[in-house]
């Protein structure tokens, strides 16, 4: 019932008028997508690290160079990002916001899954890798910075698991 307050597990917060039930859902599905897209992150910087030659100081179950890593790590991306299209697909917006963050939901979605599916067929720096996708994880940010505060915090609770988070920290150096 769109027009509705909604209280939103785990987010904190009852969200005003403005924002109807086609628009709970995708924080959850918003959390997936930033996963994969710094996952993605994390196999561009192990792209640079194979071309400049340097070695991976994290875990070897953490090796995006390692072709069984790789397979584990983006097949299981591919598959939590495909789970989240159901979701997506009866979703009935009714607002403008409602309208905009599902369309950039969704936009986001396909764009993670172009990157995670680059990352899971070439290896880091195979010679033989077209260009790696030139699409961005970056419309629902664009959405948010002209949403109210409310619906901001309903899409900033967003936790990366642990393994993702761990793989970030190795690639960026820490």
């Amino acid at each position: 019932m769109a027009g509705a307050a909604l209280v939103v597990a785990g987010c904190g917060g009852v969200l005003g008028p403005k924002v109807g039930d086609a628009v709970e859902p995708l924080p959850g599905v918003n959390c997936v997508v930033q996963a994969a897209a710094v996952e993605d992150q994390s196999y561009a910087a192990a792209v640079g690290e194979r071309v400049n030659g340097f070695d991976f100081l994290g875990r070897p179950a953490d090796n995006l160079r390692t072709p069984a890593v790789r397979r584990r790590v983006f097949t299981a991306q591919v598959r939590q990002l495909q789970a989240q299209r159901p979701i997506l697909e009866g979703l009935r917006p009714e607002s403008d916001i409602e309208r905009r963050l599902v369309s950039a939901t969704r936009a986001d979605l396909a764009a993670a899954l172009a990157l995670v599916r680059y990352d899971l067929r070439w290896a880091p720096g195979d010679p033989r890798a077209p260009d790696a996708p030139t699409v961005a994880v970056e419309q629902v940010d664009e959405v948010l910075r002209d949403s109210s505060p409310d619906i901001r915090r309903l899409f900033a609770g967003c936790t990366l698991p642990a393994d993702v988070a761990r793989r970030q920290t190795a690639y960026a150096g820490g």
